[in-house]
């Protein structure tokens, strides 16, 4: 059953069909085969099944040209020819098809180059070549393209060692090795070097098993065969092992259906792609974000904002609980 089929069977759940427009196994069949389902064209733009030709011929949908912009089916050539859209080149900055050349070559266009510090085309030499631009070191501290010799080597870099942690190319034995360095196993335990082999030999690492249960090394088998492990079926929901079929067999367990609707189940080689896995730490950082402010500054729970207190805090954080009071 597709996730669509899934979705329609059990329409008194609660799905969120905004994230479901931005899931690649969502095609355009799809969407036009299903009208009647209540799509967000503007989170769709992003969907990388989307093309411009799909636009063109539909453009009395609510297209969103910044999320456009990102999407990796618009090439340089598409935008050039078509600068009277209301494209948006700090997200553009990101766009896998945008190269170094395109950007040196364009100073003009408002590109961000905190944006294009997630750009898989960004490499140290281009960097260090231009430390004049405001890079994102949290951006590039998780780049595919920055190794730990790298990191090692210029350790005066401003390099936020919590998104080094998530760095591809950190293995559990670099952080053995490197005990001073500030790890955060919160994201190590999202890292994709982190398998259940390595996790289940080291129980004495400081381990997140509800950051673990989304983690795309661990898989089903795994979870039934460590029942007594501290699972998290919210967090598990948006694992790409999960499918639709271990769903229906496991009703009783509290899945996470907002998590299931952004789930892509393996079915697409994006979801393995440098953009992508980027791109999905980002959104989960600043879940995890939102998450701790609800728990931080929601009344009637174990910590509870006192004004009088307000000159110990710096301003943000008394204007973040401020919104969450009426809460």
């Amino acid at each position: 059953m597709k996730l669509i089929e899934f979705a329609k069977s059990n329409l008194d759940k609660e799905w969120d069909f905004a994230w479901m427009s931005e899931n690649p196994n969502i095609t355009w069949d799809i969407v036009s085969a299903n009208l009647d389902i209540p799509w967000d064209f503007g989170i769709m733009s992003a969907n990388p099944n989307i093309t411009w030709d799909i636009v063109l011929s539909n453009l009395n949908k609510d297209w969103d040209f910044r999320q456009l912009s990102i999407n990796s089916n618009i090439t340089w050539d598409i935008v050039i020819s078509n600068l009277d859209k209301n494209w948006d080149f700090r997200w553009m900055s990101m766009n896998p098809n945008i190269t170094w050349d395109i950007m040196s070559e364009n100073f003009d266009k408002l590109w961000d180059f905190r944006w294009a510090s997630e750009n898989p085309n960004i490499t140290w030499d281009i960097v260090r070549s231009n430390l004049e631009l405001s890079w994102d070191f949290k951006c590039l501290s998780m780049h595919p393209n920055i190794t730990w010799d790298i990191i090692e080597n210029n350790l005066e870099m401003p390099w936020d060692f919590m998104w080094v942690s998530y760095n591809p190319n950190i293995t559990l034995g670099i952080v053995k090795s490197n005990p001073g360095i500030p790890w955060d196993f919160d994201m190590l335990s999202m890292n994709q070097n982190i398998t259940w082999d390595i996790i289940s030999a080291n129980l004495d690492v400081p381990w997140d098993f509800r950051i673990i249960s989304s983690n795309p090394n661990i898989t089903w088998d795994i979870v039934k065969s460590n029942p007594g492990l501290p699972w998290d079926f919210r967090m598990m929901s948006k694992n790409p092992n999960i499918s639709l079929k271990i769903i229906e067999e496991n009703l009783d367990k509290p899945w996470d259906l907002a998590n299931l609707s952004w789930n892509k189940f393996n079915y697409d080689p994006y979801f393995q792609s440098r953009q992508f896995r980027q791109r999905e730490a980002s959104r989960r950082l600043k879940l995890y974000e939102q998450e701790l402010i609800e728990k931080v500054c929601r009344p009637l729970r174990s910590y509870n904002w006192n004004e009088d207190l307000r000159e110990l805090f710096p301003e943000e954080y008394y204007v973040e609980c401020a919104k969450w009071r009426t809460k």
